[in-house]
């Protein structure tokens, strides 16, 4: 199956370049990345397309405002990547919902994986991953949203097996609390397939992935692990990506 794995960079262009690296030597074939550039103030968009044409690597390059996109003649190229520069930064759900729209309208891949930047995989990953996602799709006979472990990137320690579970604090933080210990697929890597939902632009950060589970579930998704590939997160860049706390770099 055909697989679109979208990245959303902001001003980490050190970690999403990192990351392509690792996308683009996969075993699997067939798949796209999308790499949303969530209106970064740094060099990241000049740094990204240089590594890229470095490697000569071939992308399209697109910018995306006010729900347009620019530069659509080019999407039907032989390219495996797009970078989608977005002028306002609307924080992580909406971020990753340009790209899954960019996906689901341009590129018609049947899988969609939500990867963060700051993520290392393996170069099976991907095809493991896709594999994975078929046989429990076929197993269970309904929708599937697939996570997998993941590991401390500076530690090596495991930090869960693709499940979160959400404490009481935060279970009560919620407009409409929802009861503590509900388990959810965490966001850092989450697979699903083209006819799934997007996620809500209510959160610019933080409990998206929570809100998107239960999304999930309401529509007839089974949430589901696999322990057969793993990836290993930095963890700490996780509110750079969206700019809340400001350059890394």
């Amino acid at each position: 199956m055909s697989a679109s794995v979208c990245l959303l960079n902001y001003n980490s262009y050190l970690d999403t370049i990192e990351c392509l690296n690792n996308l683009l030597c996969q075993t699997m074939n067939d798949y796209s990345i999308i790499i949303v550039d969530n209106c970064s103030t740094n060099d990241s968009l000049n740094q990204i397309s240089s590594y890229l044409s470095t490697k000569n690597i071939a992308f399209s390059f697109h910018s995306y405002e006010n729900s347009v996109l620019t530069n659509t003649k080019s999407i039907n190229s032989p390219t495996k990547v797009f970078l989608i520069a977005c002028l306002q930064n609307n924080g992580f759900s909406a971020g990753n919902n340009v790209a899954i729209g960019f996906s689901n309208n341009y590129l018609k891949n049947e899988q969609i994986l939500l990867l963060n930047n700051d993520t290392v995989i393996e170069s099976d990953f991907l095809e493991t991953l896709s594999n994975e996602y078929n046989r429990l799709q076929k197993k269970h006979n309904k929708p599937i949203a697939l996570g997998c472990p993941e590991y401390n990137y500076f530690t090596r320690h495991k930090s869960h097996n693709g499940f979160h579970y959400l404490n009481l604090p935060s279970a009560l933080s919620f407009a409409n609390p929802i009861p503590p210990y509900y388990k959810y697929i965490c966001g850092a890597c989450l697979m699903v397939d083209n006819k799934a939902p997007m996620l809500n632009e209510d959160y610019f950060l933080y409990f998206d992935d929570i809100d998107y589970s239960k999304k999930l579930t309401r529509l007839g998704y089974k949430l589901a692990s696999t322990i057969k590939t793993h990836y290993f997160h930095k963890i700490s860049g996780h509110c750079h990506r969206v700019g809340l706390f400001g350059n890394i770099e």
